[in-house]
């Protein structure tokens, strides 16, 4: 075969295969409209016996949005609010609609900006019923339209709680008589940076720890301060490695994004802490 014909056969065949290529991404990136709904609790201790108690109000943040790539039209939400004991419950604030991150009117959702988010709120006051039925749980469904289609998209909401170990479809529970406020701590060794090569745990090697906190209460933490210990084994304080001021645990990142170090990236920590939210930090001794 001439060096003319190789070419041309060559160069025939790279087009079909880049049409296929082409048709086979536009195939896969097809319409593909999704809606995701979570709602977002914060409990107000009118009392202040860091009890849920009556009296006290819960209030729900709802975020509906759009995680597909097509927009969103005639959007509606159906609430279901009862009791832990299942019995029927009514809402002091019905669900109400406060507006969406891009701007579109209710009932619309656009893909801009990764996908827009329309916010809702709605809250209950404890009164006795409440307690009696052991706390109340509130979940919401969407339904939406994508066109041509109609009514083809839904989606029940999450509570935003992942460590409850459901993270797709929970009501928000808040159960009556419990404490207010409950964050839990995990420390773990992450690596070992043998900055010397010599396969040994020597002066100037490097621990890098993990450190995770996470709200698993009923009601938004401000002013979060991490106070984390570093000893050696014989209970001598150690200090982690700067170049921040004091040594301590550097921000990393927070799954609601709540909390965060306002960019100043030494480790301040500023915001508020979901619930249900955790924010992980790294410690590093040499």
């Amino acid at each position: 075969m001439s060096q003319l014909k190789k070419l041309t056969y060559n160069s025939f065949y790279g087009v079909v295969l880049l049409l296929l290529f082409n048709i086979s991404t536009l195939y896969s990136q097809g319409p593909q409209p999704e809606i995701e709904v979570t709602i977002f609790t914060d409990v107000i201790d009118t009392d202040g016996n860091n009890v849920v108690s009556s009296g006290d109000v819960v209030n729900f943040t709802i975020k509906a949005k759009n995680t597909g790539n097509i927009a969103l039209t005639g959007i509606s939400l159906t609430t279901s609010f009862t009791g832990v004991d299942n019995s029927a419950k009514t809402l002091s604030t019905a669900v109400t609609y406060t507006g969406s991150s891009g701007g579109s009117p209710q009932g619309s959702l656009s893909i801009a900006a990764g996908g827009e988010t329309a916010t809702y709120f709605a809250s209950y006051t404890f009164n006795s019923a409440g307690i009696n039925a052991g706390g109340v749980k509130l979940s919401i469904s969407a339904l939406g339209s994508s066109a041509p289609l109609t009514n083809n998209v839904t989606d029940t909401s999450d509570d935003a709680n992942d460590t409850d170990g459901d993270i797709t479809g929970d009501h928000n529970v808040i159960p009556a008589g419990v404490d207010l406020n409950s964050v839990e701590g995990t420390k773990e060794f992450s690596s070992w940076v043998d900055k010397d090569g010599d396969g040994m745990m020597t002066v100037g090697d490097e621990i890098l720890y993990n450190i995770t906190v996470c709200n698993n209460g009923y009601q938004n933490l401000k002013n979060l301060v991490l106070d984390d210990g570093l000893t050696d084994s014989n209970s001598r304080p150690l200090a982690y490695t700067a170049p921040f001021t004091p040594p301590g645990a550097v921000f990393q990142s927070s799954n609601q994004g709540g909390i965060s170090d306002a960019g100043a990236g030494n480790g301040t920590k500023t915001g508020t802490l979901y619930v249900g939210e955790c924010t992980t930090y790294q410690g590093k001794y040499t």
